[in-house]
């Protein structure tokens, strides 16, 4: 069933409610994989962050039961709602980060009915926040741009991707990323799909773009990008699963989409 989020609880957590255990970015499960449950969460503080079918889901900051698993691993594994490994992940990770007010150092109170905090003291109001990014399929007729970032450990064939800045829109974020890393002016942008991010990051919102460049000559930024190049159809069929993001990815179904086409 899917996953549905939720900003409280509807109800006090039954045993048998899904529970999701973090521990830095890694989740915990049974050790054959698959959900553990509420009554495998001893006295761990929990949070609510959705549903499954008529189940709950509950989160927390890591206890002993389980195996532990990369949070992007298991979000890709079909078994596991990937909705729910991201959005464990990124609340548990955003409750530790913020226990006091940056202001004035007052212990935060969670917010009735809401995974808001405020302060007592000065009444600041602290709010879950995404980090949008625009993530970029660039075509050139019938061939389309593939790069390897260079920050990134694994030696896989991605897309041109970067952070939405203060003022933009996510088009002309599309756009500004595509010239710095690329020197690639675009023709045409059409808004291509959304999702959490795959990997790296859990508050990552990706916000998926198809363009066209103006002409096929890279001037790619050494800082950003270690490789790029132009793939046809045919070859992009021939690169194995390794050479390309995880499965469930929103890159990945693009770039399939293209070569599909």
């Amino acid at each position: 069933m899917p996953f549905a989020p939720v900003t409280a609880a509807s109800r006090q957590a039954l045993p048998d409610d899904l529970w999701i255990p973090v521990r830095g970015k890694d989740v915990g499960h049974l050790p054959g994989g698959g959900w553990l449950t509420v009554a495998d969460a001893g006295d761990a503080t929990m949070v609510c962050v959705g549903t499954v079918g008529e189940r709950l889901v509950w989160a927390g900051e890591a206890a002993a039961v389980g195996s532990y698993t990369p949070w992007s691993a298991l979000a890709a594994d079909p078994a596991h709602e990937a909705g729910a490994v991201v959005r464990a992940v990124q609340i548990v990770a955003w409750r530790a980060a913020h226990r006091y007010c940056g202001s004035c150092a007052a212990p935060l109170l969670d917010c009735a009915g809401f995974l808001s905090r405020r302060c007592p003291s000065c009444e600041q109001l602290y709010m879950v926040r995404l980090g949008p990014v625009a993530l970029v399929l660039v075509t050139s007729g019938d061939r389309a741009l593939l790069v390897k970032h260079g920050y990134m450990a694994h030696d896989m064939w991605a897309l041109v991707s970067g952070y939405l800045e203060s003022g933009e829109s996510m088009e002309d974020a599309a756009r500004r990323e595509v010239a710095e890393e690329t020197g690639l002016a675009l023709t045409s942008l059409t808004y291509a799909g959304s999702a959490p991010s795959a990997f790296g990051d859990p508050d990552v919102l990706l916000v998926g773009f198809r363009a066209e460049a103006a002409s096929a000559e890279l001037r790619i930024d050494p800082a950003e990008i270690a490789e790029a190049r132009w793939f046809g159809r045919a070859e992009i069929g021939a690169l194995g699963a390794e050479a390309l993001p995880p499965a469930g990815s929103l890159a990945l179904a693009l770039i399939r989409n293209f070569a599909a086409m």
